[in-house]
């Protein structure tokens, strides 16, 4: 049985389009992501003075092709709040605090770019 592909040029001349225009949307759309998830992670942390919650920063690099972000809490207790799930946070908060708002945005990150994807190929 043979197979005949059509169309092949327009979808590349479509995709080499998107993929030009997209170096500061890239970087914009890292900083988007990477805020999202300082905030909701700052928000999920475990509260006493508020320390922690304040401790969080972010940053985004663009180095060469790489476009980086990352976040993080430097408060001495972070890392032991944010691995003993066994820890109780009666002033609110939990511990996997910015593990799952790294996971919740990413369920979201990869929605947005199958939306895009469909987009840009007419719905394919």
């Amino acid at each position: 049985m043979a197979f005949e592909l059509t169309g092949i040029d327009d979808v590349m001349q479509k995709l080499g389009s998107a993929l030009s225009s997209t170096g500061d949307l890239t970087k914009a759309g890292m900083q988007e992501v990477v805020s999202d998830i300082w905030q909701r992670a700052a928000d999920r942390a475990p509260v006493k003075s508020g320390a922690l919650r304040g401790s969080g920063s972010l940053w985004v690099e663009e180095e060469g092709d790489t476009i980086s972000g990352e976040v993080r809490f430097n408060a001495k207790y972070a890392a032991a709040q944010h691995e003993h799930v066994e820890y109780a946070h009666p002033q609110g908060g939990e511990a996997k605090f910015l593990e799952k708002a790294a996971l919740e945005k990413a369920e979201q990150v990869r929605e947005q770019i199958a939306a895009s994807l469909s987009d840009l190929f007419g719905g394919l």
